[in-house]
């Protein structure tokens, strides 16, 4: 989820003050730096969706059964550990 789009008074100023080549590097790094978050994104949400198709399939076990069944495991370890 994106937020609020806005430009600080202080990036633009400083923006402002910047020669042309370092104004078309400071785009480019902008332009690369959006491209890289939205495909990391789209990689993010890939893997959520492949996630809980494996938990609907029975693949993989939910958080919940898992912290369940963690729980189950530490006390008989602990009880096992006791002389």
């Amino acid at each position: 989820m994106r937020t609020e789009k806005t430009i600080s008074k202080e990036l633009l100023s400083h923006l402002v003050l910047l020669e042309t080549d370092h104004q078309t590097k400071v785009l480019s790094y902008i332009k690369q730096l959006l491209k890289t978050e939205d495909s990391e994104w789209i990689e993010i949400q890939g893997r959520a969706e492949a996630s809980e198709q494996d938990i609907a399939a029975g693949r993989v076990k939910s958080e919940e059964t898992f912290k369940q069944e963690f729980a189950a495991w530490q006390k008989k370890k602990r009880a096992g550990m006791k002389l």
